[in-house]
């Protein structure tokens, strides 16, 4: 994650966060398969990961994310309803 929070690293690609609606404005965003998102809430740092089975949650305390998690959680697709997966297509 950058310093100034403008740009963010997902699975190696460098998003323009502020340019996507995500910082600015709050709205929807959707992640397709395969892509993950960094996102900064007060002093965490979370990890939201769209999976083929379904979609993951990790903590890290904010700046530290080269550190072991403070929480983590999964859900798969079945579990929302498979209409939740297809919703952003």
């Amino acid at each position: 994650m950058s310093e100034d929070g403008n740009a963010i690293s997902a699975a190696g690609i460098i998003l323009d966060v502020i340019e996507e609606g995500v910082l600015k404005g709050g709205g929807d965003y959707f992640l397709k398969e395969g892509e993950s998102l960094w996102i900064s809430v007060g002093n965490a740092s979370v990890n939201i990961q769209h999976g083929s089975d379904g979609v993951g949650v990790v903590l890290y305390p904010l700046h530290r994310e080269d550190e072991d998690s403070v929480a983590e959680t999964w859900a798969t697709w079945g579990e929302f309803g498979e209409a939740s997966k297809n919703a952003s297509e």
